[in-house]
């Protein structure tokens, strides 16, 4: 075979092999699409596509994989059917707030737990970390025997001391934490939570709330408590004369946060539109272990508009300040900030 040969027949094999891999990434992607179908695309109680019913759901009866990559159980829930945040404008401006305040009992709250059991070692194991092997089974963390499918277990919350508070140390082992709470008036209402976010990461915790067994809004599906982080010190020179951005660092803590939309498109913490009664509360795991130490519905804050707000300050006697104009720069005298992206940049023309 001559040298040409020889080389035209290599490139050929190089370009099927490039070929070979587009064609398995193009599987991959199918295949995760095919995934993702799954919370969003229409499906029966049996988690299969219904072109019948048109019904767009996740089929929340069965176990199947999260967008967060956690194993997830519960009742079917139609999507088509919840409406958005924005949707229920009219509504929540004919709707009076509430007037006082909740406050949850922790003891009173059940949490369902996710483990596995070891067939050789009878080690029972939490399972919000652990995935199949390449053999097909959960592996045990103490012996590397074959362990149960995952179970789960409805279990009264175990609090214990975390940093000065007691609280309920929320990881991906507990699926969710369930709550009955009765309300005195029809209003609306906000939820309110004192957490703490497990160091080690730079990711916030996400959950996911139900109210009597379905999203009161979609927005409900992505609630997102903030981890708070500042600059570890001031921009250092490099050998080049450049300013290098300084590391970031977590801001530990407990927080209080009202719940708040995710994405971030809802400016003002979501309320909820509760009736007079008893009303089943559901929190699921998403993502970010944390501690809780609190959670209560509270009356949403009245917000005055300015003209009355100016109004107070004229028969109060208030006057203008006399003294000169004071600058600073907000870049350098930040506290803290909810993402580490968030830096000091500066431009000159």
């Amino acid at each position: 075979m001559s040298t040409k040969t020889h080389k035209i027949n290599k490139a050929k094999t190089m370009i099927s092999l490039f070929l070979a891999l587009v064609m398995l990434n193009s599987f991959v992607l199918t295949a995760f699409a095919a995934n993702d179908t799954l919370l969003s695309a229409p499906v029966t109680s049996t988690g299969t596509a219904d072109a019948e019913s048109g019904k767009a759901g996740r089929p929340l009866n069965e176990k199947y994989t999260s967008d967060y990559g956690q194993v997830i159980e519960g009742d079917y829930l139609d999507l088509e059917s919840i409406p958005d945040y924005v949707d229920l404008a009219e509504e929540y401006a004919a709707t009076k707030y509430a007037t006082e305040d909740v406050e949850i009992k922790l003891s009173n709250v059940r949490t369902a737990y996710k483990y596995v059991v070891c067939e050789s070692c009878g080690v029972k194991s939490g399972a919000g970390k652990m995935s199949r092997n390449a053999a097909g089974y959960y592996a045990c963390p103490e012996c590397g025997g074959i362990c149960s499918d995952v179970q789960t277990d409805i279990k009264d919350l175990k609090l214990s001391d975390y940093e000065g508070k007691e609280a309920f140390f929320w990881n991906s082992d507990y699926n969710y934490i369930e709550f009955d709470v009765y309300v005195k008036e029809s209003a609306l209402y906000q939820m309110e939570v004192d957490y703490y976010l497990a160091p080690g990461t730079s990711s916030n915790g996400q959950r996911e709330l139900y109210i009597n067994d379905t999203y009161p809004f979609t927005e409900a599906g992505d609630l997102t408590f903030y981890r708070y982080f500042k600059d570890e010190g001031e921009p250092v020179i490099n050998s080049l004369g450049d300013e290098t951005r300084p590391s970031q660092i977590a801001i530990p803590g407990w927080r209080t946060q009202k719940a708040i939309d995710g994405a971030g498109l809802i400016v003002e913490p979501l309320k909820f539109n509760l009736e007079r009664g008893l009303h089943t509360f559901r929190i699921a795991y998403n993502k970010g272990d944390m501690a809780v130490a609190g959670i209560r519905l509270v009356a949403p804050n009245v917000i005055a508009d300015y003209e009355s707000v100016y109004a107070e300050y004229m028969a109060n006697g208030y006057k203008e300040a006399s003294v000169d104009t004071i600058e600073f720069q907000a870049e350098t005298d930040t506290l803290e900030k909810n993402d580490p992206t968030l830096r000091r940049e500066t431009s000159t023309n």
